[in-house]
């Protein structure tokens, strides 16, 4: 796949590339003793996860919804249902969820989430429409409290129990202007203070300082509602001024939404003000936050609601974990990130339109400036404030004034040329700098790692971990797709960083179940799944087929072979294939009849057990006279380009055909996802079919945006496709165009790339990279220049790879032009060492790849692929020939990671397969 990007600067240093490698290959699995387990797919996208007294478990939805869990049993109703208010676009939604302390007596509930704006301006009207709806618009957040049923057990909410504390209004709700960085987390203090967090409603595409100068932002649309006054129309330096609600965490009374008289900047003419709320500022997307267990004290008048553990989402340089001590602090951002300036907003001065400098001659500014009134911490504390146009110093200690506080963690992300993971220190100057941990200059042990996206976490608070666990903070990244152990001393201060689970997803909420004293946390968009200690680990069964359709008679060869018994016993089988017909065999062969003509839809299910007489069961569809839908997305061509002068809805259309089923039976889901750098931000699936998504311009910059679309087709009987398409950003043209991307082993054990290209635009030269991760992560190895790049006539290249590593190899070229575009070729991939008996390339693929098998030529050989339930959905036989790899069209095949086997009577093989579209 081909994708094109502007970047601001070329410089790619080797060891960047060298050591990310090494960073995301750190620990994967979970610590010996501890178990993960899936325990729930929840129906929806779901945001969060949380648990009473009693064990009970409520799963917050992006789309506004609260279901609740008993006994394992999702309860038919909801237990809140605002989907009619919330906006549920790009990053908004229902996103933050607490339970008061006093649940179980008053029954109050706090739910924090993105107000849809045609509800916020029109919910009053008279000719309202409740199934309206208005996104990537300007709005607000607004901070709710309901009161759960008694008469219910507290399993339905009061609809007239509904109070805001805040967004009643247009005026005085939490700004949003932005696709992102809206509203957070609510975390009850153990004053009984809650606690609220907010991101800084800025552009995350470019450097938004506001003033009218961001076309990204729904800005200029909030100032003439009043969603923003002029004084906050600054950008992300919103979370630098007391007067906005954004960038902060604030600190109010549950019971009225008004500021705390004990908070550091509280007004007691003004409690409802912003500057009364503020508890802490500085901070960009504080997503997550968790209470340190037994911190704080119980008065609310001695202002101490505990510490708070902060996972603040980074820009291009730094993940953070920002640990709240006290009232007052104040993380830096957008002026520093990590413990670094920020130089994009650094050297731009901006105003602080609520401090006039006054009545100075020669001055050239009217107001104090941002980067006048922030410190940088150092050993001594012997920085100054300047104090801008000669004025004199005391006049600076009415300002409010402040020192920036770094954070506890931070943790460089894939767009940074400082790897690692650091904690604050000082060097001989006394300056704050870095300090990566495991290094003798760090106190906290761990390794160094990178990450994406600092989601946020939980802390451990029982007794089934270990002793080493009990009490200790698990915090997660969403893009790095990992769970570490914070190990804390009796102080709550950071003492050692592990590698606790490599392979956990995309968290985006964690959560201890008092019951089972199992740490939850929930992958997106669907998966709710535990991580528990000591438990006696159940037998897992995997079905593998050899088709799940086809026409009556149909022959099925079914397994269980690759069933899975944590203690290596015996397993005994039982199968029901759902006409009847039962077997005891592991791998049992059933044919399917039936002397009606339709489709019909049969369940088979595995039950397995083991000798100590744990079961576990599975199934798997079989579909008799029926055939999946065929299905390509029309209205976009692959690897196209979008737009770049505005944003723009675009038609969302597929040509779709049923043998069985006419197009209007079909079920339809089309999915939005848009890609920013390591992460992606999803839309509303969509279950018409044919819509539009909103295109926003984006990805010429720094940074790397793209979209992806996938629809998938369902027939009655649940026999489903998809297809799938990218768009890249339209940022000039291509430097080549790639004819053809071999790779050969040659005998010296060494492989040779050769390539053609042509139509160069200015082509500069060529970057060799290679993968031995699976394309998570490349390294360079070489760069050639372009011959005659101004000529349009095919030109060829041949590049060495002296020194090929053990296993499986894949190989891009990236085309780099004088004006900073590049465009990347086709990946292709050989296995080594020398004594190769077949490649298999590409491998991430987007649906086709090629098999070379190097042993055997002239006999017949089979291919299988088996997904991670065990299940064959995909079977190839042919006869190989020397010099002509065999193609494999998997187009129709689900994006996913599956396993692949190769053999003839002379040899097999076989291995992991990544069908992966969005690359």
């Amino acid at each position: 796949m081909i994708t094109i990007s502007k970047i601001g600067y070329l410089k790619i240093w080797w060891i960047f590339i060298l050591l990310w490698k090494s960073f995301w290959m750190s620990s994967q699995s979970l610590p010996e003793g501890f178990i993960d387990q899936m325990v729930q797919l929840h129906p929806t996208a779901a945001t969060g996860i949380s648990f009473d007294d009693r064990g009970r478990m409520y799963v917050m939805e992006k789309r506004g919804q609260i279901s609740l869990y008993q006994e394992g049993r999702r309860l038919p109703d909801p237990f809140v249902d605002l989907r009619e208010e919330v906006g549920n676009w790009r990053d908004h939604g229902l996103l933050g969820f607490a339970l008061h302390p006093n649940f179980e007596n008053n029954g109050y509930i706090y739910l924090l989430y993105a107000v849809d704006r045609y509800h916020l301006l029109h919910a009053t009207d008279p000719n309202y429409q409740p199934d309206s709806s208005k996104a990537f618009c300007a709005s607000i957040g607004r901070l709710t409290r309901y009161t759960a049923d008694p008469a219910t057990d507290f399993q339905t909410v009061l609809p007239d129990s509904r109070k805001v504390l805040i967004g009643n209004s247009v005026v005085d709700g939490f700004p949003l202007v932005h696709q992102s960085h809206g509203v957070g987390s609510i975390v009850f203090g153990t004053d009984g203070t809650l606690m609220v967090s907010c991101g800084d409603g800025a552009s995350y595409t470019e450097v938004d300082i506001g003033q009218n100068q961001d076309t990204s932002t729904y800005a200029l649309q909030a100032l003439d509602d009043g969603i923003l006054t002029a004084e906050e129309n600054v950008g992300a330096f919103r979370a630098q001024l007391l007067h906005s609600l954004n960038g902060k965490v604030l600190r109010i009374d549950p019971e009225t939404g008004a500021g705390i008289p004990s908070n550091p900047f509280y007004d007691e003419s003004q409690p409802y003000s912003p500057a009364s709320r503020v508890w802490a500022l500085g901070l960009r997307n504080p997503f997550r936050m968790a209470l340190l267990p037994e911190s704080g004290v119980h008065d609310p008048q001695q202002g101490d609601p505990g510490t708070l553990f902060i996972g603040d989402v980074g820009w291009y340089n730094w993940e953070e974990l920002n640990i709240l001590t006290q009232g007052g602090q104040n993380m830096g951002w957008p002026l520093f990130e990590g413990v670094d300036r920020m130089w994009p907003y650094y050297s731009r001065r901006t105003p602080n339109f609520t401090l006039p400098l006054g009545n100075i001659q020669n001055c050239g500014d009217a107001y104090f400036s941002y980067q006048d009134l922030i410190l940088q911490q150092t050993r001594d504390r012997s920085s100054f404030y300047s104090a801008p146009c000669g004025i004199a110093t005391e006049h600076m200690t009415q300002l409010p004034r402040f020192t920036h506080l770094p954070p506890a963690l931070k943790w460089s992300n894939k767009w940074n040329e400082n790897f690692g993971s650091y904690v604050p220190g000082f060097n001989d100057l006394g300056e704050l700098e870095g300090k990566q941990i495991g290094s003798p200059q760090s106190t906290v042990k761990g390794k160094p790692f990178g990450g994406g996206s600092s989601t946020g976490g939980a802390f451990y608070a029982g007794r089934q971990f270990p002793d080493a666990y009990h009490d200790t903070y698990f915090h997660a990244d969403f893009s790095g797709k990992w769970i570490k152990a914070l190990h804390l001393n009796a102080a709550g201060e950071l003492e050692e960083v592990e590698d606790f689970y490599g392979l956990a997803g995309e968290v985006v909420s964690m959560a201890y179940n008092p019951t089972d004293e199992c740490l939850y946390y929930l992958r997106y968009p669907r998966q709710i799944r535990k991580i528990c200690f000591g438990s006696e680990p159940v037998p897992i069964a995997k079905i593998s087929v050899d088709t799940i359709y086809g026409n009556s008679p149909l022959k099925v060869q079914f397994s269980a072979e690759n069933s899975l018994d944590p203690t290596d016993g015996k397993l005994l089988y039982r199968w029901d294939f759902g006409d009847g017909a039962h077997s005891h065999s592991s791998s049992p062969t059933h044919v399917y009849t039936s002397s009606l003509s339709g489709p019909q839809r049969y369940t088979a299910t595995l039950t397995i057990q083991n000798e100590l007489g744990e079961r576990a069961s599975t199934d798997t569809s079989i579909f008799l006279n029926n055939t999946p839908p065929m299905v390509r997305i029309s209205s976009i061509e692959d690897s196209s380009f979008y737009g770049m002068s505005a944003a723009y809805y675009l038609p969302l259309e597929a040509e779709v055909e049923d043998r069985e089923y006419a197009n209007s039976e079909l079920t339809y889901v089309w999915e939005t996802f848009f890609h920013h750098n390591s992460h992606y931000h999803p839309e509303e699936p969509d279950s018409q079919a044919t819509t539009q998504a909103f295109i926003t311009p984006a990805g010429c910059e720094d940074e790397a945006y793209w979209y992806r679309f996938r629809l998938t087709v369902m027939d009655p009987d649940g026999l489903s496709s998809e297809d799938e398409v990218v768009l890249f950003p339209d940022c000039g043209p291509p430097p080549v165009q790639f004819t053809s991307v071999d790779v050969q082993a040659l005998r010296e054990n060494k492989v040779q790339l050769s390539w053609k290209r042509t139509d160069a635009v200015s082509n500069e030269y060529f970057e060799v990279e290679r993968s031995v991760d699976g394309g998570k992560t490349y390294e360079v190895l070489g760069m050639l220049s372009d011959t005659n790049p101004s000529e349009q006539r095919i030109a060829s290249f041949t590049f060495l790879d002296a020194t090929p590593l053990w296993g499986f190899n894949q190989y891009r070229i990236k085309a780099v032009n004088r004006f900073g575009t590049f465009v990347y070729s086709p990946v292709r991939g050989i296995t080594f060492p020398k004594s190769l008996t077949y490649s298999l390339y590409p491998n991430p693929s987007k649906g086709e790849i090629s098999l070379d098998v190097l042993v055997g030529q002239g006999l017949r050989t089979q291919f299988r692929l088996i997904d991670l339930t065990g299940r064959t959905i995909y079977t190839h036989s042919w006869i190989p020939e020397w010099g002509k790899p065999q193609t494999l069209n998997l187009r129709l095949v689900s994006p996913g990671l599956y396993m692949y086997e190769w053999e003839n009577t002379v040899e097999k093989g076989g291995g992991k397969l990544l069908i992966n579209r969005e690359e």
